[in-house]
């Protein structure tokens, strides 16, 4: 059967509900004449059916000319389908019915359920992911058996789990991880960057603010933009320093006087240096030599090219490679972006990419191209030997990924790193090292429960290499 057909099938769905057993000996009536308890019960009996697969008892409570709208054919044998091509796709799927209403002849069900991809669904092959099943069904019956069935299933959401960034963390093998700085939650740290003196500078996303650690380990407020309230992208983003010893960082905001990339000086004052289109998200920031800036745009796949001399705009690179999926995208397309050996890499967190851009010798983009897969990379550092290491963010790893391309968990929950948004490689007399910064839990993936506050530790790490 054609997808569209599989996906309109969604959801038969659900069991394990409890059903609200009434005190009362005289049960409500539906407008069949049946009890409600008994058109309840009949549903659950279909929903028990689909979690053991007992096709053969459908037409004992399925009419022969039901009907399932959004799909051809009429009797037990639609919803046999039904069950054929969700269990052949989803073999473990056991689901579960999380609240019943009964009125008159109709009984809705909010239904949910697990299970595991093993073929190729919605166009899309299988990974072998565990996806949730949420719908919405609504059956009406008639004398003890169901003849229609209307469903509301969240297609989006089980695409985009079909599709999604799913980071492939090699072996592990932790390093010793030692701590710069401790913040107080709720904090979303969300960029680093170290200067020639050893001294840290930390944006905190949605406080708008920009730290400076000393190399004594003491913590200042280095600079405030007055952003005030809205959107939850409004803030203070990434960080690379100006030739001067200032810095320039990416601001997000509403208001086109304050939207686009920042100038900050050595005294921490700023002033917006060159505004950006509102519709676009400046993100992550790289100098592609002493008189240019490329700035991500997570929002449209685009990569802009800023005079760091003037200020002067304009659009380096607009390319599908580096934009989020269209319509059911939940990460930053465009996010991390850095530059080694005259290539600029960058990374799509929502396509699951690493990109590598060559760069032409006018200083143009050359043509894009996947160079690492199955990498749903926030950010990422280069070493000088091309190794790099890559902050997960959400997936609560930082991983290292050497020339040859293998692949080594080095940093997790294990030796504290929850929620790595960013990395950066200082030297310290020879000795690389690598800064991490962290938001300890404030975001996690929406199949997760929130860090409670309390357990939150976002924070500045390091790596001695």
């Amino acid at each position: 059967m054609h997808h569209k057909t599989l996906l309109m099938c969604l959801l038969l769905l659900g069991t394990g509900c409890t059903i609200n057993n009434d005190t009362n000996t005289e049960q409500p009536v539906s407008v069949s004449g049946t009890s409600l308890q008994t058109n309840k019960e009949v549903v659950m009996e279909m929903l028990a059916i689909f979690n053991e697969r007992r096709i053969d008892d459908l037409d004992q409570i399925v009419a022969t000319d039901f009907i399932k709208h959004g799909m051809p054919g009429r009797g037990p044998e639609v919803v046999a389908q039904t069950i054929q091509m969700l269990t052949g796709t989803f073999p473990d799927l056991q689901i579960e019915a999380q609240k019943m209403i009964a009125e008159g002849d109709l009984v809705s069900v909010l239904i949910h359920g697990q299970g595991t991809q093993s073929e190729a669904f919605m166009g899309n092959p299988s990974k072998g992911r565990s996806v949730t099943i949420n719908s919405m069904d609504i059956f009406r019956l008639e004398n003890s058996k169901i003849v229609e069935q209307w469903i509301v299933a969240d297609q989006l959401g089980m695409l985009q789990q079909i599709t999604g960034p799913q980071p492939d963390s090699g072996d592990k093998k932790l390093l010793k991880v030692e701590l710069v700085s401790l913040f107080d939650a709720p904090v979303f740290l969300e960029s680093v960057l170290a200067d020639k003196d050893g001294a840290l500078f930390v944006t905190s996303l949605f406080e708008s603010k920009i730290y400076r650690i000393g190399s004594d380990g003491r913590r200042s407020l280095f600079f405030e933009a007055a952003l005030g309230q809205g959107p939850a992208l409004r803030g203070v983003f990434c960080l690379v320093a100006a030739p001067d010893g200032g810095l320039f960082v990416t601001i997000n905001s509403p208001d086109p006087g304050q939207h686009g990339l920042w100038y900050i000086n050595r005294d921490g004052e700023g002033k917006l240096f060159s505004p950006l289109p509102l519709d676009s998200i400046p993100n992550g920031i790289a100098r592609l030599d002493d008189k240019t800036l490329l700035v991500a745009d997570s929002g449209a796949g685009k990569i802009w090219r800023v005079n760091s001399i003037n200020g002067e705009v304009s659009l380096w690179l607009n390319h599908a490679l580096i934009a989020p999926r269209p319509f059911i995208g939940q990460f930053p397309g465009a996010n991390g972006i850095q530059i080694h050996n005259n290539t600029v890499y960058v990374s799509n967190s929502d396509q699951n990419y690493i990109v590598s851009i060559p760069v032409s010798e006018d200083d143009t983009a050359g043509e894009p191209q996947v160079f690492l897969e199955n990498m749903g990379a926030d950010d990422f550092a280069i070493a000088a030997d091309g190794t790099f290491y890559l902050t997960t963010h959400p997936y609560n790893t930082v991983v290292q990924v050497t020339p040859d391309g293998s692949r080594r968990t080095i940093a997790s929950p294990d030796n504290g790193i929850i929620g790595p948004t960013a990395a950066y490689i200082h030297h310290n007399n020879g000795t690389p090292i690598l800064y991490i910064v962290t938001d300890g839990g404030f975001y996690t993936l929406p199949a997760d429960a929130p860090r409670p506050i309390a357990e939150q530790q976002p924070g500045v790490f390091r790596i001695r290499l």
